[in-house]
């Protein structure tokens, strides 16, 4: 087996490779929905738009039997500053051909090799209905433990006019949301940084709401990533990141007012990702938004022995 390592854009055919790959696996989006997942020939600029990234490729035979993909980036954790954290994200292996496990374990080990000893916290996220979770295939073969530490709600917001008239918001910088959501979301675990332009077709807007007592970010993923429901039509959507707010309401408030700004450049829905113990008050806080709920789950290591990993994560559905 052979394990390939692409820092850019790939050569036309692995690209193409790539592409018919990922096309055999279906990911699942609340109750019956699901979807498929599109990185386009350049398969790496979504993951290089979290941080210095590598995909690895997998093969036998020149064919593809799994990938998996690590971005290098700063993650602010609770109490202690910000560590360089290592986020392992679109691991995918072909279920007939090699053994699972030894694809697994040689995808692990080329990552582990390029990582090194740089970060001090790995990290995954899992949306619920993942037939195999890091919990199930870490804390063997030296591979170190993932362990649960958090719960989150992907939701998907739909909107039609008369759910998104309340457009009351104003325009700032997209430092000074990053700046504001440093003092709002303090406790919590996030990344910093990243290139929103790099992944987003629409212009990246920072927003807040009246107050300032929310903020966050309103971009897209299609530069890099493209979702696709099983009839094949895309599923086009807007991402809220960088979301910090004070309370419930003023983060309900932004979530109206971002609907409303993709109302008005016609994309039809919204992405957003909160805690999953904050998923009933924002339903009771957005109706009659209609909302479809994606549990997700974030599991992560600590690589250096002396990073607290708490439970209270924020993590930008442009980045899952």
């Amino acid at each position: 087996m052979n394990v390939q390592i692409l820092a850019g854009h790939p050569d036309p055919a692995l690209g193409i490779a790539l592409e018919n790959f990922e096309s055999e696996f279906r990911y699942p989006l609340g109750g019956a929905a699901w979807f498929r997942i599109s990185h386009g020939s350049d398969y790496t600029r979504f993951f290089r738009a979290i941080g210095d990234a590598r995909c690895f490729v997998a093969t036998t035979d020149e064919r593809i039997a799994g990938v998996l993909s690590v971005s290098l980036s700063p993650l602010h954790v609770p109490g202690q500053g910000v560590v360089l954290a290592a986020y392992l994200s679109d691991l995918k292996i072909r279920a007939t051909g090699l053994r699972p496990g030894r694809v697994l374990l040689s995808l692990f080990r080329a990552a582990e090799q390029w990582v090194g000893g740089r970060a001090a916290v790995a990290f995954s996220v899992v949306m619920e209905g993942t037939s195999r979770l890091p919990s199930d295939y870490t804390g063997r073969q030296n591979i170190v433990p993932f362990r649960r530490v958090a719960e989150l709600m992907v939701m998907r917001i739909a909107y039609d006019q008369t759910s998104v008239a309340h457009r009351c918001g104003t325009t700032v910088t997209i430092d000074s949301v990053e700046a504001a959501r440093a003092s709002m979301a303090s406790n919590q675990h996030y990344l910093r940084g990243g290139e929103s332009n790099l992944r987003s077709q629409m212009r990246p807007v920072g927003l807040t709401n009246a107050e300032g007592s929310a903020v966050a970010v309103l971009e897209d993923t299609r530069k890099a990533k493209r979702l696709f429901r099983e009839d094949g039509s895309e599923m086009v959507s807007a991402h809220l990141t960088s979301f910090g707010y004070r309370n419930i309401a003023a983060a309900s408030e932004l979530i109206r007012v971002a609907c409303g700004r993709c109302s008005d450049a016609a994309v039809p829905a919204l992405f957003v990702a909160v805690p999953r113990d904050q998923t009933a008050e924002f339903m009771d806080a957005l109706p009659p938004l209609k909302i479809t709920q994606a549990p997700a789950t974030v599991f992560a290591a600590d690589l250096s022995g002396t990073t607290p990993l708490l439970d209270a994560w924020s993590i930008d559905t442009a980045q899952i």
